[in-house]
């Protein structure tokens, strides 16, 4: 289902030719040769998450854009998978800024995030979060012929149990948003995500209270079903966690 009257223009088929899909095509090679998934699966992803990416705004668009939308799959059907290789699409297409959502525990966030250490970072972050020779390659990072130095990305989240964001060292690490894709995975969590959204402020060339514009965003809620119970009053805010 689609809302026609947006605006929004179809931009995937006019830039195609000029995208270096190197994030998708290295875990298609990952999901061909290290999973029981069948060619027929994946094709079928591919053509998902190819038409999703086109309802998304173009990352080099002029003009700034909010696109939101739901994708909806029964349990155990393979959808961790499709948003790993949207996200290495949106990579690939220039988006630069990319947080999932990932349930409200330690242990389902550090879940979510090893599923991407192996299919979009490929190492394991929770022993580095910056790419380095040291680095344990994991999943996409084990492939034979595949430089992991020709994909960079960064993580500020770890595979670890308490590898959710942390402003301490957010503020550590000398990032500026709008280089290499940086992702982050985050807990459902009011006072992760106000720390999140204070940080990313923080980055504004402008002050801490300007919109960052120019900064492509996807933002994936991978526990959308889940939430806090609203117990406040009518008419008030939703209780929060």
């Amino acid at each position: 289902l689609q809302d026609r009257d947006t605006g929004h223009i179809p931009w995937l088929s006019e830039r195609r030719s000029s995208i270096d899909w190197k994030f998708s095509k290295r875990y298609q090679k990952y999901l061909n040769t290290r999973t029981q998934m069948s060619p027929r699966t994946i094709l079928r992803s591919d053509e998902l998450t190819d038409s999703i990416l086109d309802m998304m705004g173009d990352p080099h668009s002029n003009q700034n854009f909010d696109r939101r939308g739901m994708a909806v799959g029964q349990v155990q059907s393979g959808k961790t998978s499709n948003y790993i290789e949207l996200i290495c699409k949106s990579a690939d297409a220039g988006y630069k800024f990319i947080v999932i959502l990932a349930g409200n525990t330690n242990d389902l966030r550090a879940q979510t995030q090893l599923r991407v250490d192996r299919g979009f970072l490929g190492w394991d972050t929770r022993l580095n979060l910056k790419l380095s020779q040291e680095s344990k390659r994991t999943g996409v990072g084990e492939l034979l012929g595949e430089d992991i130095t020709a994909y960079r990305a960064s993580s500020l989240t770890s595979a670890n149990e308490r590898g959710d964001f942390n402003l301490k060292v957010a503020n550590q690490g000398l990032f500026v948003l709008g280089g290499d894709p940086l992702i982050l995975i985050v807990k459902k969590n009011s006072s992760v995500l106000r720390n999140l959204v204070n940080w990313a402020k923080s980055l504004s060339p402008g002050g801490s209270e300007q919109r960052i514009d120019n900064i492509p965003f996807l933002l994936i809620d991978d526990e959308a079903d889940w939430g806090s119970l609203n117990t406040s009053k009518e008419d008030d805010d939703p209780t929060v966690l």
